[in-house]
């Protein structure tokens, strides 16, 4: 019987020490995960802090933290970006990320997100919103955004985006690189509109210079959008566009387009259809379409025409087409 149980001790030894080594094990692992949780929300406010020196003020009601034991999430309770008079404002942001790196967050929002400035609002709808944000050394390098569906109400304008995608890069101190696409663009007000199979690729220029500067100023600074690509289909046509958006010094839309596609007509018939050109300007438009085309065609080249804005107005192959909108009255400053 004595030689039973000094064979059993041993084993039973290595049990209670097993255990013991489990228990302590989930004992620190406990420990780790909340001093981790507790520097995710620290991030958290850090961040804040180092943006407000960029005068992007964010403030909030409270951070509610939940996810033990697998995942981190930080719900941010009535949040609200203040960045000189814009106001960005929505009921709750969800922060997740795994406790062992918490530079990597997955953003979910699944409230309605409100943008203010002055006496102008926008409301935007969403479906299943979720975003993938890194930041290193406190600097974002990648940012993607997708949704089931984003729907925009300003004023009596819907604009509805199916399945849209929005990627953004760092790829120098300088510039952004930025990829957006959505199956369907719907924009219902007295007529609808749909565009389908949206596509845009572009280098947003100098942000450095857009930090502590309004957008005007940034402007200036050599700002702007460098749109290598922006393709979508209309009517079943093909349209393709390539140049540079920005602003002049009097907050007016300065750019220079190419376009290429058979849907250059079906755009011009459909702002003809909604009013925003009136009969002469498209048969004028119209007109140089049809000779473009034959002289192409003559040539054995693709036809191009060319879109600019200066001073307010848009023009078609120097016709003017329509004043574009006073982007001071919205949200530009």
């Amino acid at each position: 019987m004595k030689s039973n149980q000094s064979i059993k001790a041993p084993g039973l030894k290595y049990i209670i020490l097993m255990f013991l080594f489990i228990g302590l094990s989930i004992l620190i692992y406990i420990y780790w995960y909340f001093q981790v949780s507790e520097n995710s929300k620290n991030y958290l406010i850090n961040y804040k802090e180092k943006l407000s020196h960029q005068d992007i003020k964010i403030e909030w009601a409270e951070i509610e933290t939940k996810g033990f034991p697998y995942r981190i999430e930080q719900n941010i309770n009535d949040i609200k970006i203040k960045f000189n008079d814009h106001i960005i404002e929505s009921k709750n942001i969800k922060f997740i990320n795994q406790p062992w790196n918490f530079r990597h967050f997955l953003i979910k929002l699944e409230n309605n997100i409100n943008l203010q400035n002055k006496d102008q609002s926008i409301k935007i709808l969403n479906e299943n919103l979720i975003s993938s944000l890194i930041i290193e050394k406190d600097l974002t390098k990648r940012l993607s955004i997708q949704s089931n569906l984003l729907n925009i109400l300003f004023r009596d304008i819907s604009i509805k985006l199916l399945m849209p995608e929005f990627h953004f890069r760092s790829t120098n101190k300088e510039n952004i690189e930025a990829f957006i696409s959505a199956n369907t663009l719907l924009i219902n007000d007295l007529n609808s509109m749909q565009i389908d199979k949206i596509i845009i690729e572009a280098d947003i220029l100098n942000t450095n210079n857009l930090n502590n500067q309004s957008l005007i100023s940034w402007s200036i600074m050599n700002g702007g959008i460098d749109i290598k690509n922006f393709t979508f289909i209309i009517n079943n046509n093909p349209l393709y566009f390539n140049g540079f958006l920005g602003l002049d010094k009097n907050s007016e839309i300065l750019s220079s387009i190419s376009l290429k596609g058979e849907g250059v007509e079906d755009l011009l018939k459909i702002m003809k259809k909604k009013n925003i050109i009136n009969s002469d300007i498209y048969k004028a438009s119209n007109l140089i379409i049809k000779t473009i085309n034959i002289s192409s065609k003559l040539i054995d080249k693709e036809p191009t025409y060319s879109l600019n804005s200066q001073n307010g107005e848009l023009y078609f192959m120097n016709i003017k087409l329509l004043k574009l909108v006073d982007l001071k009255k919205y949200f530009l400053n």
